[in-house]
């Protein structure tokens, strides 16, 4: 399991190994969560955070990091539409992919968007793809987005 603690505003979430989002991208792994979300009505607050994993047999590793975002963001969050077979993406990141997922909402693919509009089948999605997110990333500032799932297969 996977604790997040803001101790100056004691705040906490408890992230499940089974509720992970796990993204491999471009060599690097990643691993968050779509449920990290500030109280109702507040901004996730800046500063000092600790991040405590915790193993099966109870063995503890802490690393602390530092969010210092401005409290504005950047761009605005990213939408993602896909109907009929087509997608539409609304994004200010400067770099958008299209992660794909199974039925057991495992990623199997990533691919890169050089079109906010277009066709699914046109990006070749793997076998087994139900759905995808969109990722919006902005590397000079070390900032991403990410999405719900949608599913690949809506028709009006």
């Amino acid at each position: 399991d996977l604790y997040l603690y803001h101790d100056r505003a004691g705040l906490y979430w408890h992230i499940p190994s089974a509720e992970w989002v796990e993204i491999e991208f471009e060599g690097k792994f990643w691993i968050g969560s779509r449920d990290i979300a500030p109280p109702p009505g507040e901004n996730l607050p800046r500063g000092q955070f600790r991040a405590v994993l915790v193993d099966q047999g109870g063995e503890k590793s802490e690393r602390s990091f530092t969010f210092d975002a401005p409290a504005e963001p950047r761009f605005p969050f990213p939408d993602l539409v896909i109907l009929d077979g087509q997608y539409t993406v609304t994004s200010s990141y400067p770099a958008n992919h299209l992660i794909f997922y199974d039925v057991s909402g495992a990623e199997i693919s990533v691919k890169t968007l050089m079109a906010a509009t277009g066709s699914i089948a046109g990006l070749s999605p793997p076998n087994g793809a139900v759905g995808a997110a969109l990722w919006g990333e902005d590397a000079e500032y070390s900032s991403a987005a990410l999405t719900d799932i949608v599913p690949l297969r809506r028709i009006r």
